[in-house]
């Protein structure tokens, strides 16, 4: 009686288990294995303004021209390179010069000039660092872009020069393809880089 007891004990602690992953008779022949829906977690809003955001990209590119109060802390010159830069000796890309903040798949604000022109002048001295956010907020039902970027477009010849930070938001409603958000975007830093090159915006 004591063993059947025993056994009893036991298959019930192992069915409180199975119970508690989620687990159904016949889960050990393969069977479909409920589980629980995670509950549903609180989030964080971004609240970081355009300004903020311009303002760490221009502390992160010009790392080493900024007080070291203004630096990100425990971040070195090579560390910074390696974001900008990308990795110096990368695994997954071998051989790849450009990598990081410098092959950003965005090219809005290259968009905004004639930046073949821009390059051929310079013999290649100008930068242009961007990072791109893109998605849809299901929370909010809007297509959302954000580009943070940095250039420095040296004058040359009749070509004016320009450094510069930038950081643009576009939101539209119900974009879930972002394409509208993509054209919003292209147009609305386009048009700012062209006012920066006029003289309009300093």
């Amino acid at each position: 009686a004591g063993a059947e007891k025993a056994g009893a004990e036991k298959a019930g602690a192992e069915k409180a288990g199975d119970e508690r992953q989620g687990k159904s008779k016949g889960d050990a022949g393969g069977g479909v294995c409920a589980v629980d829906a995670d509950p549903s977690a609180p989030y964080a809003a971004n609240t970081l303004s355009a300004l903020t955001m311009a303002e760490m990209v221009r502390r992160l590119v010009l790392f080493r021209s900024v007080c070291a109060a203004s630096r990100f802390p425990n971040t070195t010159w090579e560390d910074t390179q390696q974001v900008l830069y990308g990795a110096q000796h990368s695994l997954f890309f071998r051989g790849e010069q450009w990598g990081g903040m410098s092959a950003d798949p965005a090219i809005f604000m290259q968009s905004g000039v004639d930046i073949a022109a821009i390059d051929a002048q310079s013999n290649g001295l100008w930068r242009i660092f961007s990072k791109l956010g893109a998605g849809y907020s299901s929370s909010r039902a809007r297509g959302e872009i954000i580009n943070n970027g940095y250039a420095c477009l040296p004058s040359s010849g009749s070509t004016p020069g320009a450094e510069f930070v930038l950081s643009a938001r576009t939101s539209v409603p119900l974009d879930t393809t972002l394409v509208a958000a993509q054209a919003l975007m292209h147009e609305v830093v386009a048009n700012v880089v062209q006012l920066v090159f006029e003289g309009k915006i300093a």
